[in-house]
């Protein structure tokens, strides 16, 4: 087979008219570049340089608290509070006439916060980075583009100096790629629904089509509890019958709000809501953002489900797939009640009308105030 080889290569090889040279390895540059790079004049380090470009080590390595000590040590605001730190800070009057000084500012207002691990500075637990490093940090915190929020948050798990959350914004802002897929900005100030006081007080239900699969998402506004079935049909008596067994495991809600699909309007589901003593609001038409619980629900099944099909998930049942994201959203804090849905929730059944309802009591007593404060005609037609 080796001459085999050999002979194509040199019928290969016999059109051309070519000179054979010996070349020392060492000189050799191109030949085995890994291993032994020549650095003799500036030609052969440019040759070096352009090979080596083809690795982003030095470049995107991450920082190390050695580089960070070095830095720190080169940086002459960061000397003088490390001194400070480690020999103690001046007096009070003497940090007044140096606070004037912005460069120090930032520091002396955290003095008794501060300290030091060999000549790395921290505030808190959060590393003070040096002038010169801040932009390879601000890259790393960017990478993989989180977003503005995030990066803030990973942030102040780990690194800290004067003005970071203004560099953190600039730095998405002035990002292509953040901007190409940021959400566009509500054309009118949304008015929240009011927060319930008790869980499954007032649920959102809608309707969302993923890849063929339809799936009923219900979420409470309260707990924040969410739930998704997977669904082969969505007439309203199909509807009814999952409803029915969430209400059983968590109880009738007081409120369920709805868009105008036709499951929702027909008869049979305003009787479902009647018989059980459920309110029943429908969203506006064309306003879909009015349930915007639901909608934000939907979303958020949505992108789980592309998720797993991106990690891929996609080989497992839909119940294996549901069943995980929602393991994994119902205990995991929610934005706005800072606690997981599952430690927000209580049941509600039909014994629960026989209690009175202290909340709707207060808020009839202060409607009446409201009315005989303001001006009203009497029956004779004058002012009161």
């Amino acid at each position: 087979m080796a001459a085999g080889r050999i002979e194509r290569w040199a019928l290969l090889l016999n059109q051309y008219d070519y000179e054979i040279e010996y070349i020392k390895s060492e000189e050799n540059v191109l030949a085995d570049a890994l291993s032994r790079l020549p650095c003799k004049d500036e030609l052969q380090q440019d040759v070096e340089q352009k090979l080596y470009n083809v690795s982003v080590i030095e470049e995107d390595f991450p920082l190390t608290a050695k580089e960070i000590e070095n830095a720190t040590l080169k940086d002459e605001v960061l000397t003088t509070v490390l001194k400070y730190v480690k020999e103690g800070w001046p007096e009070k009057s003497v940090c007044n006439i140096m606070s004037e000084e912005n460069s120090l500012k930032p520091y002396i207002s955290k003095q008794l916060e501060l300290s030091c691990i060999g000549n790395c500075l921290l505030w808190g637990q959060r590393v003070i980075i040096p002038t010169n490093l801040r932009e390879r940090m601000l890259k790393e915190l960017h990478w993989e583009h989180p977003g503005i929020c995030q990066m803030k948050a990973i942030a102040r798990s780990y690194v800290w100096w004067p003005k970071l959350d203004v560099d953190i914004e600039m730095i998405v802002k002035n990002c292509q790629t953040c901007q190409s897929v940021r959400s566009t900005p509500p054309t009118t100030p949304l008015i929240p629904w009011k927060w319930p006081a008790r869980p499954f007080q007032r649920v959102h239900v809608d309707y969302c089509e993923k890849d063929g699969n339809n799936f009923l998402v219900l979420i409470d506004s309260h707990s924040k509890w969410l739930e998704v079935v997977h669904m082969k049909s969505t007439t309203s008596s199909r509807t009814i019958e999952e409803l029915k067994v969430i209400y059983s495991r968590y109880g009738l809600p007081e409120e369920v709000v709805s868009d105008n699909g036709p499951q929702f309007v027909s008869a049979e589901f305003e009787s479902f809501c009647d018989k059980n003593k459920i309110k029943h609001t429908c969203s506006p038409v064309y306003h879909a953002a009015t349930n915007g619980a639901a909608e934000r629900a939907v979303r958020v099944v949505k992108e789980a489900l592309t998720k797993q099909v991106l990690d891929g998930n996609s080989k497992l049942s839909m119940k294996h797939r549901l069943a995980n994201f929602l393991l994994k959203y119902r205990t995991t804090p929610h934005s706005t009640t800072g606690l997981t849905p599952a430690e927000l929730r209580k049941l509600r059944t039909r014994l629960s009308l026989v209690s009175p309802n202290i909340a709707q009591y207060v808020e009839e007593k202060q409607a009446q105030q409201k009315l005989y404060k303001d001006p009203k005609i009497n029956s004779e037609g004058n002012f009161n």
